[in-house]
C-alpha cells in the first residue's frame, strides 16, 4: 500500500526552502527546459491561447511558457504561498499570467470545473499528488480540442544510489525499513494509466543523467532543500548519528569518486506530452 502524501508537510517544506531552492534544483529547472523544447518539437505550429501550469514554483518555467507562447494566458498554480510570491517577483508585472495558490488535485474539482485550456503542463510536481494518475485523467477533460497535457517527473532509477545505501544502513543496524523517498512509477506504469492511443497521441520518453556532489552531506541537503525528503503522513523516520555515519559509508564505499570526498546521484527523468485527436 502507497503511504499517504500529506500536503501540509509538502506545503511546508516548499515554503520554508522558496528563496533557496533554485540553488538546489538544477535538474528540475532542466527538465522544466526539455518538457517545454519536446512539446515545441512535437507540434511547431502549436499556438495555444490558454495555458495553465500546475506547481509553478518559483516561475522559471512560467516565463519560458510566456515567451514561447507570447499570445497565451497564463493561470501558474502552486501549493506553496512562498513559491508563488517568488515566481511573482520573478516575473513582474505581466497582466497575460495570473497567480493561484492552491493543492492542484483539489482545484480540478472545485475551482477549475468547467474550464478549457489548451496547454495543461506540470514539471517536476506531479510526483507530489497523492493520486497522479486520477488526477492527470480528471485534468485531461479540462483540454480543449486539440490541446496538449505535457508533465515530466522522476523514474524509479533516481537517487538508486541512495536507496541502495539507506537499505544497506537498515540491514546492517537492524532497522525495520522506512520509506525515506519518494516512490516514482516506471514509464510502463505510466503508459498502463494513460488513455487509448486511439484518444490521443502520446509520446513518452525517458533520460539520466549523473550529477556529482563535492559530499554526500552535500548531495542529502540538496534534496531535502529540494523537496526531496519524505512528505508522508506517518510518523516520519530521524537519522540518528550511528544512521548517519553508516549511510555515509555505504554511500561512499561504491559511488565515491576517484581521489575525493565527491560522490555521483542519479536522475531518471521521465517526459510525456499527450495530444487530444
Amino acid at each position: 500500500m502507497k503511504p499517504t502524501i500529506d500536503k501540509r508537510l509538502v506545503e511546508r517544506h516548499f515554503s520554508r526552502n522558496a528563496s533557496q531552492y533554485d540553488d538546489v534544483a538544477p535538474v528540475q529547472r532542466a527538465m522544466g527546459e526539455v518538457l517545454l523544447d519536446n512539446i515545441k518539437t512535437k507540434t511547431p505550429d502549436f499556438a495555444p491561447n490558454s495555458i495553465i501550469e500546475l506547481g509553478c514554483g518559483t516561475g522559471n518555467l512560467t516565463v519560458n511558457l510566456s515567451i514561447s507562447y507570447v499570445n497565451a494566458e497564463i493561470m501558474a498554480v502552486d501549493i506553496s504561498p512562498a513559491m508563488v510570491e517568488t515566481a511573482k517577483k520573478r516575473i513582474g508585472v505581466d497582466d497575460r499570467i495570473k497567480f493561484m495558490v492552491a493543492d492542484a488535485e483539489e482545484a480540478v474539482v472545485d475551482v477549475l470545473a468547467g474550464s478549457k485550456f489548451d496547454l495543461i503542463i506540470t514539471n517536476a510536481a506531479i510526483q507530489w499528488f497523492s493520486q497522479p494518475e486520477v488526477t492527470v485523467r480528471k485534468y485531461l477533460n479540462l483540454l480543449s480540442d486539440n490541446g496538449i497535457l505535457a508533465f515530466s517527473t522522476f523514474g524509479p532509477g533516481t537517487f538508486m544510489e541512495l536507496r541502495y545505501a539507506l537499505e544497506a544502513t537498515e540491514n546492517a543496524l537492524n532497522r525495520e525499513h522506512t520509506p525515506h523517498l519518494l516512490r516514482f512509477a516506471s514509464a510502463d506504469e505510466w503508459k498502463e494509466s494513460l488513455p487509448p492511443n486511439s484518444d490521443y497521441d502520446v509520446e513518452i520518453i525517458e533520460k539520466s543523467s549523473e550529477l556529482e556532489y563535492s559530499t554526500v552531506t552535500q548531495f542529502l541537503l540538496s534534496i531535502k532543500m529540494s523537496g526531496a525528503s519524505t512528505p508522508y503522513a506517518q510518523k516520519s523516520f530521524t537519522m540518528g548519528k550511528q544512521f548517519y555515519q553508516k549511510l555515509q559509508e555505504e554511500y561512499n564505499t561504491r559511488w565515491c569518486l576517484d581521489g575525493s570526498d565527491g560522490v555521483t546521484a542519479t536522475y531518471h527523468m521521465i517526459y510525456v506530452v499527450l495530444r487530444r485527436k
